[in-house]
């Protein structure tokens, strides 16, 4: 398969420099394939886009492949963030931030799901310099993901930079300038790390058996969880929540005793691998998982579910509950959910709570790209000021924070502007649709937003609100707004 490079003109209500691309058809790997590409100059920052297909890529669950970018030129080069994709078993590394993560700014990880369709849409910008108009865009790929891996490179498309449309429109050929919120302080930093143990038990026993059946991968799980964040010398656990889940089959009295038991038996048993003190345990448990059964039969084909929700959901006695459910189609629907149900329920979660002590800058720059969850909101902030804004780093650290607190207001709020200022509309309202409405930066942002769609009067509404509010930013904007309007009239 060759690659495709598609040239495109990106038409906005502002003045732009367009990048015309000699596009060349160019070798592809076996398994990487670039299915478009978009390079184009806007004010003093180029913009670089393209589509990754990862479709054909096959990668063991230990194997990763690191996709590196770099704008090359005699003399010059230019390495862009990288697109890290890993197996199954490298990805649980990444998330758990086990797996050895190299010097390069990180675009995203992805990982990769065998015989199934996958693209990345790669988005980054760089500020222009006058080399990279002979620069040459190469993918550099490293098939292991390691230093010493097996390297390949693939250039995509010569920047011919030097043929620019420098010619203004009647548009408008002014930035609007984005606000960013300073974020509160985090007094303590909690923190929480998850699993689900399956755990297996001989019929009517609570003991556990680290050897019988499961035991050994579900207890090392737990043990790997709580090892992380034992031996980090920046966190210390204040707490580990343990709840034991039965399923519903059998009688409610003992279910209930193996629930308790076995979720006390768990506890002893991490307990003596850490010489843990009891105090810091709280161990809970559910007879019988009505609710994990409901979830279960939302993920099956299965006919007459209705029914079975029906019955599940009654305020009965649970006994009675499960004597309807095996009197349905002659006992074949209990027999089935039996079967494929029941074994998923019997299970314990486990939280390990713990907090983490306050870093200086120069510990944020390091902690950053490997134990991002660490961090506060704002020492990510305080970080990204040490940056030029506009930067890779500077916008790297915004969307580390957003990734981190993918829910909070003022993380959205600030990705939003680094959304916004490179004119990713479609990113920037996913953004702001999180942000807090009551933040006059939030209008401002939005005010930029309305401009790039061209709702010219609503973005002058929005700057003159936030400008009230004392928004330096939303006062420039309504200044260049106003200048902009009388230039074109």
């Amino acid at each position: 398969m060759k690659i495709k490079i598609c040239t495109t003109v990106f038409i906005l209500l502002m003045t732009f420099h367009v990048v015309k691309i000699n596009a060349q058809q160019t070798l592809s790997s076996e398994s990487v394939h670039v299915l478009s590409s978009d390079i184009r100059k806007y004010d003093s920052q180029l913009f670089i886009e393209m589509e990754l297909d990862l479709s054909d890529l096959k990668l063991q669950s230990n194997r990763s492949m690191s996709i590196v970018p770099i704008l090359e030129a005699e003399g010059y080069n230019k390495v862009l963030p990288e697109v890290l994709v890993n197996g199954r078993t490298k990805h649980i590394m990444h998330l758990r931030g086990n797996q050895k993560s190299s010097d390069r700014i990180l675009f995203t990880e992805v990982r990769r799901r065998n015989n199934t369709r996958q693209v990345v849409n790669y988005k980054t910008s760089v500020f222009f310099q006058n080399w990279m108009r002979r620069s040459i865009l190469a993918l550099h790929l490293n098939s292991c993901g390691c230093e010493g891996g097996s390297e390949k490179n693939f250039k995509l498309a010569k920047l011919n930079l030097a043929d620019i449309d420098m010619k203004e429109s009647n548009a408008y050929s002014w930035i609007p300038s984005v606000a960013y919120v300073t974020p509160k302080i985090e007094a303590i930093k909690t923190r929480t790390k998850r699993g689900t143990a399956y755990l297996d038990f001989p019929v009517n026993k609570s003991i556990i058996n680290p050897e019988y059946r499961r035991n050994p991968i579900e207890l090392d799980k737990i043990k790997q969880t709580i090892d992380v964040v034992q031996n980090d010398t920046n966190v210390y656990i204040t707490n580990i929540m343990i709840h034991g889940y039965a399923s519903p089959e059998g009688n409610y009295a003992n279910n209930k005793r193996l629930a308790e038991e076995r979720a006390e038996a768990l506890r002893k048993y991490v307990s003596s691998l850490y010489q843990f003190n009891n105090q810091i345990f709280t161990v809970n448990s559910t007879p019988e998982d009505w609710e994990g059964l409901l979830r279960r039969l939302d993920a099956l084909d299965l006919k007459g579910k209705d029914e079975i929700r029906s019955i599940i959901n009654q305020n009965i006695d649970s006994d009675i509950k499960e004597q309807k459910l095996k009197q349905l189609n002659a006992g074949r629907t209990y027999q089935y959910i039996l079967q494929e149900c029941f074994p998923a329920l019997r299970h314990s979660d486990y939280t390990v709570n713990y907090i983490v002590r306050g870093f200086s800058v120069a510990e944020v720059k390091e902690v950053i790209g490997k134990h991002p969850q660490q961090l506060s909101l704002q020492e990510m902030f305080l970080l990204s000021q040490t940056y030029e804004k506009g930067s890779n780093e500077f916008n790297e650290v915004f969307d580390v924070a957003v990734r981190m607190f993918p829910n909070d207001p003022i993380a959205n709020l600030n990705a939003s502007s680094i959304a916004l200022s490179k004119r990713d509309v479609s990113t920037a309202k996913k953004y702001l649709e999180k942000s807090d409405k009551n933040l006059p930066e939030t209008e401002n942002n939005m005010g930029v937003l309305a401009v790039l769609e061209g709702r010219i009067k609503e973005a002058e509404e929005l700057f003159a609100k936030a400008s009230v509010a004392g928004v330096i930013q939303a006062k420039k904007n309504l200044k260049e707004l106003e200048k902009e309007q009388k230039t074109n009239k």
